[in-house]
C-alpha cells in the first residue's frame, strides 16, 4: 500500500498556499498603505482638534518616510538572518498598533512620535513581505504576484472616503 501523494495533489496545496499567501501579504500592505495616507485625508479634523498646521503635516508626513527608507535598508538583511516570520509578525503588528494609539494622541510631539514609530515598522514590513512573496511564489508567476502585492498599496490604501 503505497502512501505517496499525487503530484497533482501536492501542485494544487503549492498554488493555495502562493495565493492564501500573496493576498495577505497584499492585504497587509494595503492596510500598511491606508495607515499611511490617512493622515492627509484626516488632517482637517486633526488640525482642528491638535491645533497643527500644514507645515506640521508635512513633518508628519516626512517624518514616517524617512523612518521608512532607513528602516527598510536594515530589516531586510536582518530578516534574511533571523527568518522572514520574526520581522513580518511585530511588523503588522507594531504598525497597527501605532495607527490605532495615533488616534489618543495630545499633541503634535506625541503624534509625531507615534508616525515615526509607525514609519519604522512598515518599513520592516515593505522588503520582507516583498521577499515572501517572492519566496511562496511559482519562478512563472513572481513578477505578477508582486504586482498584485504592490498593486494593494494602491487599490487599498488610497481608497479613502472623502473627508465630509
Amino acid at each position: 500500500m503505497s502512501t505517496s501523494v499525487p503530484i497533482t495533489s501536492i501542485q494544487n496545496q503549492s498554488a493555495n498556499y502562493e495565493i492564501k499567501a500573496v493576498a495577505l501579504l497584499g492585504l497587509g500592505f494595503g492596510l500598511l498603505a491606508l495607515d499611511r495616507w490617512s493622515i492627509a485625508t484626516l488632517f482637517p479634523s486633526i488640525s482642528k482638534d491638535l491645533n497643527l498646521n500644514y507645515q506640521d503635516l508635512g513633518n508628519l508626513t516626512g517624518v514616517l518616510a524617512i523612518a521608512w527608507g532607513i528602516t527598510a535598508i536594515i530589516m531586510g538583511r536582518v530578516a534574511d538572518r533571523l527568518g522572514r516570520r520574526k520581522v513580518l509578525l511585530p511588523a503588522i503588528i507594531g504598525f497597527s498598533l501605532m495607527a490605532g494609539f495615533s488616534g489618543l494622541a495630545t499633541g503634535f510631539v506625541t503624534l509625531y512620535l507615534m508616525r515615526l514609530l509607525m514609519g519604522v515598522f512598515e518599513g520592516a514590513y515593505t522588503p520582507v513581505s516583498i521577499a515572501s512573496t517572492t519566496e511562496a511564489s511559482r519562478p512563472e508567476r513572481r513578477g505578477l504576484n508582486i504586482g498584485v502585492q504592490l498593486g494593494c498599496f494602491a487599490l487599498i490604501g488610497l481608497c479613502k472616503t472623502e473627508h465630509v
